[in-house]
């Protein structure tokens, strides 16, 4: 991919803040490697309803980002990106339409796929999804307004009152300005 050619990109990459960041990434000279499933390739229904489908996915992701790793230099650095907790460290289970369903997140799973532990940073936990409302973030507020309303922190220092987000990822970026657009 050259330069600029990010902006025809759609779903995520075509984001103006997607197209920012793959843009800058390519002037810096980096490489861009692909690590989304195939979706052809599914055994599984399709959806995010459909619990098996999403847990293929992920598994897709996370051996993909293995192959990607696999075949670089040993010297190299990569830098995953992704939302959603994709990157979560940890299963979770839930009660969803009666049935108890478990999500298995890629970043569950890039460990033993990869060779590597990933250095985990999430910076979904004050997006608004679908209306969401963050009544644990109003303690912060001030706080993260005395920083430009953005700041983050390692999980291993988490304040008390957060010590909940500590084992799904290493560092959490929190906002006051995450609506979904």
């Amino acid at each position: 991919m050259s330069p600029g050619a990010s902006g025809g990109l759609g779903g995520y990459l075509g984001q103006p803040e997607m197209i920012e960041l793959i843009d800058a990434a390519l002037d810096l000279g980096w490489t861009l490697h692909a690590y989304e499933a195939d979706f052809t390739s599914s055994p599984a229904g399709d959806g995010p309803e459909d619990n098996a489908a999403v847990n293929w996915r992920e598994d897709q992701q996370a051996r993909n980002l293995g192959a990607v790793v696999a075949g670089l230099p040993e010297s190299e650095r990569i830098l995953g990106w992704c939302g959603n907790g994709h990157l979560n460290r940890r299963s979770m289970t839930t009660f969803h339409e009666g049935e108890m369903r478990t999500w298995t997140p890629m970043g569950s799973m890039v460990a033993a796929h990869c060779g590597l532990e990933p250095f985990s940073i999430d910076q979904d936990m004050t997006v608004e999804f679908e209306g969401v409302e963050h009544e644990w973030l109003e303690p912060f507020v001030e706080v993260l307004q005395s920083h430009g309303g953005i700041a983050g922190f390692l999980a291993d220092e988490a304040p008390q009152e957060l010590s909940w987000l500590r084992s799904s990822a290493d560092a959490y970026v929190l906002s006051l300005d995450n609506a979904l657009v």
